[in-house]
C-alpha cells in the first residue's frame, strides 16, 4: 500500500532544557503519516533504532534510513530488524525522540527527518547521552521493583529468538 505524506510539521530546533515538543496533529484517517524534522546541533550525533544498526552508530554525520516499522528476512540472513528495535533515538547533547509506533528516520545534511503515523515526542532534558539515556529508560521503561524468576538463574536458557526470529 502506498501511503502518502499528509502533513509536515515545523522544524524542531530547541535549546530549552523543559521544552518537549509532541507532535499529535493526527487526523482520524489511519493511513495518514506526518513527517517532523530536527535539525542537528553542532557535533550532536545520535543512538537507537536497531541493534542491527550498531555498526552505523552514532548517526549524524553520514546520511542513513531504517524503517523501524518493516521486518525483511532472505533465505539464510540474519532478518534487517526482526524483533531487536525500539522507537527511540537520542543524542549526544541530551535529546530524545520517541514514539509508541514504529518509525521511519533518516539522517541527511544535518537533520533528522522521522516518518510517523501516531503522536511523537522530541524533548532535550540535559546535555549529554546518558542525561536523555536515563531520562527516556525511567519514563518509558520503568524498573518494576519485582526480582526476577529463580529459574532464569538456577536452570539453562534457550534463546529461541536466535533460532525462530519472530
Amino acid at each position: 500500500m502506498n501511503v502518502e505524506i499528509s502533513r509536515i510539521t515545523d522544524v524542531l530546533n530547541t535549546a530549552d532544557t523543559t521544552k518537549t515538543d509532541v507532535v499529535s496533529n493526527m487526523s482520524s484517517n489511519i493511513a495518514d503519516k506526518f513527517v517532523t524534522t530536527i535539525k542537528l546541533l553542532e557535533g550532536e550525533r545520535w543512538w537507537g533504532g536497531t541493534v542491527i544498526d550498531g555498526i552505523y552508530e552514532p548517526f549524524g554525520e553520514q546520511v542513513f534510513t531504517r524503517d523501524l516499522s518493516e521486518w525483511t528476512q532472505k533465505l539464510r540472513e540474519v532478518p534487517e530488524a526482526s524483533n531487536q528495535s525500539s522507537p527511540l533515538l537520542i543524542s549526544t547533547c541530551g535529546r530524545y525522540v520517541w514514539c509508541k509506533e514504529p518509525f521511519k528516520f533518516t539522517f541527511a545534511y544535518r537533520t533528522l527527518s522521522i516518518e510517523h503515523s501516531s503522536s511523537l515526542t522530541f524533548t532535550k532534558v540535559g546535555d549529554k547521552l546518558s542525561n536523555a539515556y536515563k531520562y527516556a529508560c525511567n519514563k518509558y521503561f520503568p524498573p518494576s521493583g519485582r526480582s526476577i524468576p529463580a529459574d532464569l538463574i538456577d536452570k539453562p536458557q534457550y534463546n529461541t529468538w536466535i533460532e525462530m526470529p519472530y
